[in-house]
């Protein structure tokens, strides 16, 4: 191995010695390719006429997977993101009207009620896998690729004032101020058992397809993923990833290894 070799391989075993409290968030324009991916994989699986209701399980759950899959670092433990589910509550008119909610309360069964919401969460870096992260610091970071349809859900309340955005990648302090996600764990049991597996694997999976078509996919992060569509056609639980290293629990969580 000669001088220049050995300089390229010390710099890779930084790059992979890097712990995970020490990495980023992506890049806005990784997210952004990422928000779009999903929203157009959900109208490719679900149809251009998709209702603007009802699905934010399949933007996020999907999301999570694609957003943990692009993000992977050899440092991870788990997952880097995880889906969660409970109540949200959007100021909608905070110039009009301070006092005005946009309100999915998830509390007393409101997964019965069909009245909730569903995002994912950057799981804190050495977190054990399959808890639910509460936010302690005001630093956590909440990801809802469903939020293109904010203005949409507050006009039957009045309106909308804010820039209108396609999605929401920002840490909590950051949003507390008009937006407010509560996390419930009877909700996120709920949705995560779910039958919506399939569906939400061909979400990613198409998702995946539209950014490796982009270049934001490694290319062997494409051929990991080539029969991911397969597994979500049969209709069954998850299991394994096949060909990923990642699988999913009893309890819902995706973890690799």
């Amino acid at each position: 191995m000669n001088r220049r070799e050995r300089r390229d391989q010390q710099r890779r075993d930084r790059r992979a010695a890097k712990p995970a409290a020490l990495l980023d968030e992506p890049p806005v324009a990784l997210q952004t390719a990422i928000a779009e991916a999903v929203h157009q994989a959900v109208r490719d699986v679900f149809g251009a006429g998709t209702p603007k209701h009802g699905l934010c399980f399949q933007y996020n759950a999907a999301g999570a997977i694609v957003a943990s899959l692009l993000t992977y670092h050899p440092s991870d433990t788990g997952p880097r993101y995880a889906v969660q589910a409970g109540s949200l509550a959007l100021r909608s008119m905070p110039r009009t009207d301070p006092e005005l909610s946009v309100v999915f309360d998830a509390r007393d069964d409101g997964v019965v009620r069909g009245e909730f919401h569903v995002w994912f969460i950057r799981v804190p870096p050495g977190a054990p896998v399959g808890v639910l992260h509460e936010d302690t610091a005001g630093q956590a970071v909440f990801v809802d690729l469903a939020a293109r349809f904010y203005p949409v859900w507050a006009a039957a309340y009045g309106g909308w004032e804010h820039p209108p955005r396609a999605y929401v990648w920002a840490r909590w302090d950051d949003l507390r101020s008009w937006a407010q996600f509560s996390v419930d764990p009877a909700a996120t049991a709920a949705v995560l058992t779910s039958e919506g597996e399939a569906e939400r694997l061909a979400v990613a999976n198409r998702a995946l397809a539209i950014l490796a078509d982009q270049g934001a996919v490694p290319s062997h992060t494409t051929r990991a993923l080539e029969s991911l569509l397969q597994k979500a056609d049969e209709g069954t639980r998850l299991g394994r990833l096949p060909g990923t290293g990642w699988h999913r629990t009893s309890d819902g969580v995706y973890i690799r290894g």
